[in-house]
């Protein structure tokens, strides 16, 4: 987890020092919620000082990284197939945050060495 968050937060901040800061408030929306899914999915390895089990954060964080995919297909695309193709994605986030949540039956939960 730890690793996939690390480069989504290379992502965004990739895409933050390539096109600027954004201008449009859905670009905003969507570099916010990459950052957190990002942060959350870092923040799932790491012993946090509150009582927060270490699956909690990382459920958000997949929700956020598929709201993120979503909003930028949607707000930059008028073509069927690539909204078609995020929603995929998105849904695809989704389920392995859900299985997360129920436990991870079919995707494993691990801490990062």
């Amino acid at each position: 987890m730890r690793w996939l968050g690390v480069l989504v937060l290379f992502l965004n901040l990739g895409l933050l020092l390539t096109g600027g800061a954004p201008r449009e408030a859905a670009a905003l929306v969507r570099l916010s919620l990459g950052v957190l899914g990002g942060l959350l999915l870092v923040f799932s390895t790491i012993d946090l000082p509150w009582n927060v089990e270490g699956h909690r954060p990382s459920e958000i964080g997949f929700v956020c990284l598929a709201w993120s995919v979503l909003a930028a297909t949607l707000v930059g695309s008028n073509e069927l197939w690539q909204v078609a193709l995020a929603v995929v994605g998105t849904l695809s986030l989704g389920v392995i945050g859900f299985d997360i949540v129920c436990g991870g039956r079919y995707f494993g939960f691990g801490v990062d060495p």
